[in-house]
């Protein structure tokens, strides 16, 4: 029996495990793509602008909707997961580089093309006009980003910040034994707003700053002793 008689059974073997490697590695490959690609932000219908402040910006201008969120499924884990103040500014410096190197570009490229799209513009109908280029501009460099997921979950969770700022901390409890029926009250009352993060089984954090101050605790008592707490009254 000759050496290529006895090495054939093993090359045809090497071979065949190469071409399966080779096939496997591709198929990962692809599927890690796919996956990559399934799971960035849509934003085929978001008119919005993503950048949070700024010439023709409008998201912090306009009521809480789904619509304003680029990522639903992050935004759901982070108000279920970020139970304080803390919590929600250690997320936030995860992802800000990514956000205002994004914010930074876009701002750039929004004044490039302002001074060809706009600037001739009647003033009348130049709002429309700004934020309709705002959207569109932050769209495009969006999607050149290679950092598109750091910036939807930034943008996001800076936005529900916002919101639990402006809605929620003048009135949540300062006194442990008052939070279930402020989370009751709230979870009903601004169903429009928190549903897309907080789905059928509310609970709110208390994204409330540390250093809070003290009038709003003196304005919380007084309240309470007075009965003027609406959410008190539904006990």
């Amino acid at each position: 029996m000759n050496s290529p008689t006895i090495l054939s059974p093993l090359v045809t073997y090497a071979l065949t495990s190469s071409q399966l490697t080779q096939s496997l590695l591709i198929a990962l490959t692809f599927f890690g793509f796919t996956s990559a690609a399934h799971a960035a932000p849509d934003i085929e219908k978001f008119e919005s602008s993503i950048v949070l402040e700024g010439h023709g910006a409008t998201n912090r201008r306009n009521d809480m909707k789904p619509s304003r969120l680029l990522d639903v499924a992050y935004s759901t884990w982070a108000w279920t997961h970020l139970k304080n103040h803390e919590d929600v500014m250690v997320e936030l410096a995860k992802y800000e580089a990514a956000y205002t190197a994004f914010q930074k570009a876009s701002d750039t490229e929004y004044t490039t093309r302002w001074d060809v799209e706009i600037k001739g513009t009647a003033l009348f109908s130049r709002a429309g006009n700004e934020w309709a280029l705002r959207a569109r501009v932050d769209r495009d460099v969006f999607l050149q980003s290679p950092d598109q997921d750091a910036i939807a979950r930034y943008h996001d969770l800076a936005l529900l910040k916002y919101r639990w700022g402006w809605r929620l901390t003048a009135t949540a409890p300062w006194h442990g034994e008052d939070w279930a029926a402020f989370e009751t009250f709230y979870c009903e009352a601004h169903a429009e707003y928190f549903n897309p993060v907080m789905g059928e089984s509310c609970a709110l954090p208390n994204w409330r700053r540390p250093d809070a101050p003290e009038t709003h605790r003196y304005a919380y008592e007084r309240r309470k002793r007075k009965g003027l707490l609406e959410f008190l009254k539904s006990e």
